[in-house]
Parts: C-alpha cells; structure tokens; sequence
C-alpha cells in the first residue's frame, strides 16, 4: 500500500488542514485537524480503502444518527469524506478528554484502583444516559468498559462521552420493531464486563449493555469484580469459564454487591428481570443513583476527582486525552 496516510499541512475537502498524527494502526490511524473554517481543532478518523473491514463507514452512519437526534454523551459527527487520490476515507469529529480508565490508572495504589464514590456515581449518571441515547437510536454498543468512556475537554470536564462505535449492533428496524434475536451469536465485549448472556453467545439486547454499565460501576466503586480467574483452554473455554463463574456469584445472595452501597443490589435484582425484549427503566436505575447522593448528602457541586479540589487531581492531570476520539 505504501505510504498513504495524510501528512502534517495537508487539506482535506479544503476544510481539514492535518496538524499532528495521535495515534496509527495498519489500516487506520488518527490525526489533530484544524477547521479552515473557524470551527476549531477537531479529531480525525482515517482508514485505507483496502482494510479487510471497514468500520469508519459504519461509525459515520451511527454517529450522524446519534448527532441528529441531539444526543449529548456522544463525539459530534462534523464531516465524512475520501482522500484526492482516493486511497482512504475519513471521519471528523469533537475530541474528548482522558478516559476513565486510564484515569483509574492514575490513582496511587492506596486507592486500590477505586475512585471516590461520588465520583463513581456521577460517572454513573452520565455513561447510563450515553447508553440510553445510545439504545433511543436503535443501536447496541456491545463494547462497554471504562476505557470506552471519557471526560469532555474544558470547559466540559464534567461531560462523559461514550467511545468506541466499531461494535455497535443495530437492534431495532425502521418501523420500531425487534430484529428477531439469533440462535447463537458471535462473542462481542470484553470478558471481564460481559454479561452471562454474551459469554454464552446468545444475541445480545439492551440489557446485556446494562449488565456490563454496572458490572463497569461497580468495579469502579469497590476496585474489583469477584470473578473467578480466565480458565485455561481455548477462548470458548475462557467463556464458559467466566459465564459459569460469573451465574454461580449471582446465585449466591448478596455476594456481587457485599461491598458496595446497598441500592447497587436494588439495579442488579431489577436487571436480573430483564430479558432481550426488554425496554429497560433507565429512571429507575437513575433513581437507585441519586438516592445514594441523596443518602450520602452529596451536592452537584462537589468536586471530582480530576477536578481542581477533587480528591485525585494531582495523579489525573497527568493522564493525557484519549486520541480514539
């Protein structure tokens, strides 16, 4: 292929002049743009016309729904188009702040890889009203852990943007109704998050996104899942494994949530009731949140951890953002 990627100075559709690259892959890579039109730095997607998959395309067709539906924990679509020569395609889009998991990964070890519970919580609200916009436009993430999420740039450091569209699964056709669930299903997401569901590679629903939002909760809150360690074998082995390990813990009656705030037992035993045809009740998920706040007497106000005054600023000012945009 030789080298095709756009160099710093080059121009794209007279709009995106390229000022440095973030970060590359085989096919893909992506790059710093300033908008020659007064719009401000942007981010950059590029990947090659001869990928062996081609997933900007799909990214653009889900974030330009996302965009116009006016979702707000979702990186703006700005502008999508293909090289001069031809050889790549591109998608511009808003930048993002540091991820949460490598926010995480900034706390000393004293934290014991948790951050402060009001922090959790807010972290919380924000990435459940992401999956609601997300699911509200017909799609699955299928993908949800803490380094799919980050903060906003100032001054939107408090805002939390869902990252990472290249799983995304359309659940839902044009006129509203379910696609019919498959038999089996291909594994998507990451094991440590993944619901039993997915580790048993049944189709995939809204719920399976909100096993893994709080399963991503909960770890942040208490710095660990109880899970049992990967089993040996091939990677249908580590599935069922994990699925086997993680349906035993449920059973047994409080042992997930022994270390967390009490209404983290009110969201699982609701999920628990939940089924891929389900709408879920994202209020009262929200609600079983804010009555900690409420509980705990915290105010909007209080300072986050990577906030000026917030408990970890120091250690998370040194985190840098996240070029996955």
């Amino acid at each position: 292929m030789g080298d095709w990627h756009p160099k710093v100075g080059d121009t794209l559709e007279d709009r995106w002049q390229v000022v440095k690259k973030l970060g590359q892959g085989a096919f893909g890579a992506v790059y710093e743009v300033s908008d020659l039109r007064g719009g401000g730095p942007a981010a950059c997607k590029v990947e090659h016309m001869d990928a062996p998959i081609h997933i900007l395309k799909w990214e653009v067709l889900v974030m330009r729904k996302l965009t116009k539906a006016g979702a707000t924990h979702s990186t703006r679509f700005l502008d999508c188009g293909r090289s001069p020569a031809g050889d790549y395609v591109f998608l511009c889009m808003t930048m993002v702040g540091q991820n949460i998991e490598k926010i995480r990964e900034s706390l000393p070890e004293a934290a014991g890889g948790r951050l402060s519970l009001r922090t959790v919580l807010h972290v919380g609200m924000e990435t459940l009203q992401g999956m609601r916009e997300l699911h509200d436009s017909g799609y699955l993430h299928r993908d949800v852990k803490p380094e799919n999420f980050a903060i906003g740039r100032p001054p939107e450091t408090r805002r939390v943007f869902v990252l990472d569209l290249g799983m995304v699964r359309e659940f839902r056709r044009a006129d509203g109704q379910l696609h019919r669930p498959r038999e089996s299903a291909p594994f998507r997401g990451n094991i440590k998050y993944a619901s039993i569901n997915a580790l048993r590679q049944q189709e995939q629903g809204r719920c399976d996104d909100l096993w893994a939002w709080f399963y991503k909760i909960l770890d942040l809150t208490c710095g660990s899942l109880p899970w049992p360690p990967l089993a040996e074998g091939d990677i249908y082995a580590k599935l069922k494994g994990m699925a086997d390990g993680k349906e035993k813990i449920h059973k047994t009656p409080g042992k997930l949530t022994r270390n967390a705030p009490k209404e983290y037992k009110e969201i699982q035993e609701y999920l628990s009731t939940l089924e891929y045809e389900s709408d879920p009740d994202y209020d009262f998920i929200h609600e079983c949140l804010a009555k900690i706040c409420k509980r705990k007497k915290y105010t909007p106000n209080d300072r986050l951890d990577w906030e000026e005054g917030g408990q970890f600023h120091k250690e998370t000012q040194m985190v840098p953002y996240d070029n996955r945009c």
